[in-house]
């Protein structure tokens, strides 16, 4: 019986990946980003906890981010190059 549970379970794994790949798109490294590791035994379920947990992790990622002065914020509804241009003009002559 101890067999056939093993079994059974590691055909369970490996369903749960293909399917995450799937939605994810095979990328190893956005796979190791979705927290694959820490996949629970609810297959999907556990997946959208996994999800809703690296989407916290990005809103306090934003807030440390605002917090630091060193970071410059871009508006890319506007023009992005004519916006980005003068920013990384100004942080290479700063760190020339």
């Amino acid at each position: 019986m101890l067999r056939a549970d093993l079994a059974y379970r590691q055909e369970q794994r490996r369903a749960r990946r293909e399917r995450v790949e799937e939605l994810i798109g095979g990328d190893e490294g956005a796979i190791r980003c979705a927290g694959l590791r820490e996949r629970s035994d609810e297959g999907v379920h556990g997946l959208a906890e996994i999800v809703g947990r690296t989407r916290q992790f990005a809103v306090r990622q934003e807030r440390w981010f605002r917090r630091d002065p060193r970071i410059r914020w871009i508006d890319i509804d506007d023009e992005p190059v004519g916006t980005a241009l003068p920013v990384l003009e100004d942080a290479w002559q700063t760190s020339s």
